[in-house]
């Protein structure tokens, strides 16, 4: 269970705003924005307010370890959405819940609702209103990627400076296997 700042508990306590943060990282920009009107700085940065996220959907908590397939709703005016359109493949969106203090600023530390790779996106054009959706997986999408990692001896050198493990096993070195069940 994640312990909160002392600031955070009172707040918690006086019922503070609560407030989403989105950062969205993209091949090339970052763009941060937040469920508020305006502008607002954090963490040295500016966070552009949306008035409002228009919706997270796919996260759940459980114990079990599986991919989740999560959804960022953002609804958008044309500058916002010609910093999103392009290709999202590769890039990451994160999303924090933090509480507003009495002069409107971020109490720290924000919790970390979850953190997507992002796989795709949509725009969706209404009457007068644009909404984009970006699409992604939790880290865990990595369970179902075989290893790209090469068990070489030059490998294991790159990755550990002087360790002579390989020179050990030198039948071993880029050898194939297959794992099957007895």
């Amino acid at each position: 269970m994640r312990k909160h700042t002392a600031a955070v508990r009172q707040a918690l306590r006086a019922n503070a705003p609560s407030v989403l943060l989105a950062e969205i990282q993209l091949p090339a920009s970052t763009e941060r924005y937040w469920s508020g009107i305006g502008n607002l700085s954090y963490d040295g940065e500016t966070w552009q307010g949306l008035g409002g996220v228009s919706g997270i959907s796919g996260v759940s908590s459980e114990a079990s370890t599986y991919i989740q397939t999560v959804t960022f709703s953002v609804a958008v005016d044309e500058a916002i959405r010609a910093a999103l359109l392009g290709d999202v493949r590769g890039g990451e969106a994160i999303c924090w819940m933090g509480l507003l203090n009495e002069h409107a600023e971020i109490i720290p530390d924000p919790v970390e609702i979850v953190r997507i790779q992002l796989d795709t996106m949509t725009l969706t054009v209404g009457d007068g209103t644009q909404q984009v959706n970006l699409v992604g997986q939790t880290a865990f999408y990595t369970l179902e990627a075989p290893s790209r990692k090469l068990w070489t001896n030059e490998q294991q050198d790159f990755d550990y400076p002087g360790d002579t493990g390989w020179d050990r096993a030198p039948g071993n070195a880029d050898r194939e296997i297959t794992w099957s069940p007895p």
